[in-house]
């Protein structure tokens, strides 16, 4: 079976939805699946010949060509799109449903609610938005916010399959979508990225990590440091926040904690190696508004890296066990983060019990499971 996985980029360090088709693919391959790999105009880095480009700018008429072509060429039995959002990818793949026999699988790397969340734009930025939709869709765009959310049900309707990163987001999805019949939608976690890590808890700084893209509209860095700003107030000195990754929002946060006056930190940008600062780091904060199935909590927790989470989405429930693999805090409670980060810093044996185990094996996330329930729903079609 040839399938074809469609995302953002080929680099497998840059996101998470990246990591997952990274491991998704590997997995595949062992089991006979001919993989094949799609990405915008410029994440192509290798020049590979068998890769689909996707070019933002092309007609939608020149997308479906390509893409049509492409498939022919390849033999393309499934398509795999990891969460990359365009009218004329919805185009493209309305038309193949019509008039070919590929299979089109739709994931969705979110919560559901995630989608409901207002962005913020300044005027400017909506007038920019709107002149490009009319120019490039011949689309009238005056609420951004309906807007993706029209696109999600409109992939919704075009999908043979619709994935969700956990069952606990099948009720979400139909709620804000108005959808009444259930059947195409599916939750599949996310795979471990990591096999079985050799961890030794004694060698572990007395550091707390937080590892992500630096956009605060989402992952609400932001509050993390506000939270970080009271650990220091209370005279605590001899332990340091590390702040890993990078983002739109890089140079406000930085600027941010200087407003702040902290003192113990630092911004060390992105990694190709996340591992390290999992392995040395002790506790893992996040802060986030919302997330679906965040890759670097469980990467945190195979290296006995205690996590602190805000509860802002609903599979959360299924990654943590509040007080025995982790530590759940009530939505955007500050006061109550900074309590139970105080007394983790402080109690050596609670956080040791709780990072042991964290680091027990899961099966129920390995990659042979999740390939389990991949393989079931490609047989499914």
């Amino acid at each position: 079976m040839n399938l074809l996985i469609l995302h953002n980029s080929l680099d497998y360090t840059k996101s998470g939805v990246e990591r997952v088709s990274f491991l998704l693919k590997k997995e595949l391959t062992v089991r006979g699946y001919n993989c094949f790999e799609g990405c915008i105009t410029g994440e192509n880095k290798e020049h590979r010949e068998d890769v689909f480009v996707y070019n933002f700018n092309d007609s939608r008429k020149l997308v479906l060509s390509n893409l049509f072509t492409y498939l022919t060429k390849y033999k393309i039995d499934i398509i795999l799109i990891q969460g990359l959002f365009d009218p004329n990818i919805n185009y493209a793949l309305s038309y193949l449903k019509r008039h070919s026999n590929c299979k089109i699988i739709f994931c969705l790397h979110n919560a559901p609610s995630a989608y409901t969340r207002k962005i913020p734009l300044f005027f400017l930025e909506r007038i920019k938005i709107f002149i490009w939709y009319l120019v490039k869709f011949h689309t009238f765009v005056v609420s951004y916010h309906k807007h993706r959310l029209n696109m999600l049900k409109q992939m919704f309707d075009i999908a043979d399959r619709f994935v969700l990163l956990s069952k606990t987001y099948i009720d979400e999805f139909c709620q804000i979508s108005n959808i009444q019949n259930s059947k195409r939608l599916i939750g599949i976690n996310n795979p471990l990225t990591f096999q079985k890590p050799i961890v030794d808890l004694n060698q572990k700084k007395k550091q707390v990590l937080i590892l992500g893209r630096l956009e605060d509209f989402q992952k609400n860095i932001s509050s993390a440091l506000r939270i970080w700003k009271q650990i220091e107030s209370t005279g605590i000195d001899d332990w340091n926040l590390i702040i890993v990754g990078s983002g739109v929002d890089d140079n406000n946060l930085r600027n941010y904690a200087k407003t702040l006056n902290l003192k113990h930190y630092a911004f060390v940008g992105e990694t190709a190696e996340p591992e390290k600062f999992y392995q040395e780091s002790s506790i893992f904060m996040m802060t986030s508004h919302v997330e679906g199935w965040p890759m670097t909590l469980l990467e945190a927790q195979q290296y006995g890296c205690v996590p602190i989470v805000f509860n802002t989405f609903a599979a959360i429930s299924e990654i943590i066990e509040d007080n025995i693999t982790g530590r759940i805090i009530e939505k955007d409670n500050e006061i109550q983060f900074f309590h139970v980060l105080a007394e983790l810093m402080k109690s050596n044996e609670q956080r040791k019990e709780i990072a042991q185990y964290c680091t027990k094996e899961r099966p129920h996330f390995s990659a042979h499971t999740i390939g389990d329930q991949w393989e079931s729903l490609f047989k499914s079609l």
